[in-house]
């Protein structure tokens, strides 16, 4: 059977690979053939210029982001061209799945390179106003940060925060009460920045400013252990988001 101009069109584009059609991704496909009229967005990622192929429709349902940029007189609108120079391919692959799905995938959500794909899709998430995005993406996060394997939690997801965040997101307080958790309920050698994944050391090394630095040398000393709740998803939802007010605020 040929692939239809639709499916064809709305699939996320990858080199060395086979391309996988969106299409195949949806709930149910019989009640989204309205698609067959909706215009493609072609969305060009990261600095290797990654194409993704997206309906105008889904990419205008949940986003203010989008509905604005490709409403009002300006290049984008007129291409249907929109690129993202700065953004993370992996990370962006996961909001495109989310759009046609309203979903992560649990499988992506486990390895290092996953998790931190996924904080890059709450990130995205923030900056195209999509709350729900976000929290579908903070519970796959919080359930790999706060999965207990004996080494803690790795502190590069915490070093992500502080080089990407601002302190008052969800994302930002989410990773660091975590790893405030793991370091109260870890071993010293943890901790002090001992073997596998290290602890509070490997932070202080990068990351020099008094507020990290007193947070991270302080805990060990505080007796702690045992005494720190693990985090909840709850805690760090977003809610319904308004329209130039950062979802951190």
């Amino acid at each position: 059977m040929k692939e239809t101009s639709m499916e064809k069109n709305a699939t996320i584009k990858k080199e060395n690979d086979d391309s996988t059609p969106m299409w195949a991704h949806l709930k149910n496909p019989d009640s989204d053939y309205w698609l067959a009229s909706s215009p493609i967005i072609t969305l060009v990622v990261g600095k290797q210029k990654q194409n993704f192929y997206v309906h105008k429709d889904v990419l205008i349902m949940d986003s203010p982001f989008f509905k604005k940029c490709l409403s009002c007189p300006m290049k984008e609108a007129a291409t249907n061209v929109i690129e993202f120079p700065e953004d993370d391919v992996l990370g962006f692959e996961r909001f495109i799945i989310y759009l046609y799905k309203d979903e992560i995938s649990e499988a992506w959500v486990g390895s290092k390179e996953d998790v931190l794909a996924t904080m890059h899709t709450w990130l995205l998430g923030d900056k195209f106003m999509m709350p729900d995005l976000q929290n579908e993406a903070m519970q796959r996060i919080m359930r790999s940060l706060t999965w207990t394997t004996g080494f803690g939690m790795d502190p590069a997801f915490y070093a992500w925060a502080i080089d990407h965040l601002v302190s008052t997101s969800q994302l930002y307080h989410a990773t660091k009460d975590t790893f405030v958790w793991h370091l109260s309920n870890s071993s010293k050698a943890y901790q002090r920045g001992g073997q596998h994944h290290g602890g509070s050391n490997q932070l202080l090394d990068r990351y020099k400013d008094a507020g990290n630095e007193l947070l991270v040398r302080s805990l060990p000393l505080l007796g702690l252990r045992g005494h720190v709740g693990r985090p909840r998803f709850n805690d760090y939802m977003v809610k319904e988001r308004v329209e130039g007010v950062p979802a951190g605020t």
